[in-house]
């Protein structure tokens, strides 16, 4: 596999061809009837011949897939061609699939707490996009930020509980609570 896949099915009909659907396991991919994927002149089903989908497995996880097509003619009938199993190898995409990670900078446990409070938070990702940072205070969203947040808050007496929630580019989700008392 590379990371511009051609798929090609190699059809005719007497009555023509008008589409053909392109399958991994059992999703539809792609189609010749649609013109994402197909050649223009593929899309004539009266040209016999090869119909081709170029796959791009951008997020896909390695591993092994088959892969099948179901060729329509312009009456409707429709055969399956017979499966071929594709390797789409590790390192051939970057897949982000890890959580980012949030650092309570302040408060922790060896900073006083008094009536007004420093909340530091910090997020980081292994990828090179910063990630969206919420921060809660007793339940209420003190704001929303790319990569680090800092404000200064008064606080009552008792016990309090920071909740940080923080979403990649990729939509992964890391969290983090910390529990604090005045």
């Amino acid at each position: 596999m590379t990371t511009r896949n051609e798929l090609t099915v190699k059809a005719t009909d007497n009555s023509g061809i008008s589409r053909v659907d392109f399958y991994v396991g059992d999703n539809m991919i792609g189609s010749t009837q649609h013109k994402s994927g197909a050649k223009p002149s593929e899309l004539d089903g009266s040209i016999p011949g090869a119909y081709t989908y170029y796959w791009s497995p951008k997020n896909v996880v390695p591993g092994q897939y088959n892969i099948s097509a179901k060729v329509y003619d312009t009456h409707v009938n429709m055969t399956t061609t017979n499966t071929a199993t594709v390797n789409v190898p590790e390192g051939l995409y970057s897949i982000d699939v890890t959580a980012p990670v949030i650092t309570i900078v302040s408060p922790n446990a060896s900073t006083s707490i008094g009536r007004t409070i420093a909340i530091s938070v910090q997020a980081t990702n292994d990828s090179n996009q910063t990630p969206l940072l919420k921060v809660y205070l007793d339940g209420n969203l003190l704001g929303t930020v790319t990569g680090f947040f800092s404000q200064g808050v008064t606080i009552s007496k008792g016990q309090h509980n920071l909740y940080v929630e923080s979403i990649d580019p990729s939509g992964n989700v890391g969290t983090k609570t910390y529990t604090f008392s005045r």
